[in-house]
């Protein structure tokens, strides 16, 4: 199997979380919402991956961050490890040509909205 490890970041505004609504031409996760973040390159550091993602999808750059876990899931060709932290960032947000929009949304009420290992990531990890 193949290992995958990424860093996504949890941006708040007023009690909501920042995610960002993949195009549903991406099969791997069709049209959900999303952390900001992405795959950490051979060799790169956690954090660098962190703040270089960030970047390319919103355009926003990290100033300060905490890391607060990591969460292991797979599915039938790739194990996946989702390292994450809370962010302060500043800057205008825009978004890149991966995804179709964002929306700070409140957790808890777009459930329905947001990927499965994203909730269960957030669940154990971070307190609302």
């Amino acid at each position: 199997m193949k290992e995958r490890i990424s860093a996504v970041a949890i941006i708040k505004k007023d009690n909501k979380i920042l995610f960002l609504k993949r195009f549903s031409y991406d099969r791997s996760f069709p049209n959900i919402y999303c952390l900001p973040g992405g795959k950490v390159d051979g060799g790169e550091e956690i954090k660098t991956a962190l703040y270089r993602e960030v970047k390319e999808e919103t355009d926003l750059d990290v100033i300060s961050d905490e890391y607060i876990g990591y969460h292991e899931f797979s599915n039938e060709t790739t194990n996946y490890e989702m390292h994450m932290f809370i962010c302060e960032v500043k800057g205008d947000i825009k978004i890149s040509y991966e995804h179709e929009c964002y929306e700070y949304l409140n957790f808890e009420e777009n459930l329905d909205k947001i990927g499965i290992n994203t909730i269960e990531a957030l669940k154990k990890y971070y307190k609302f």
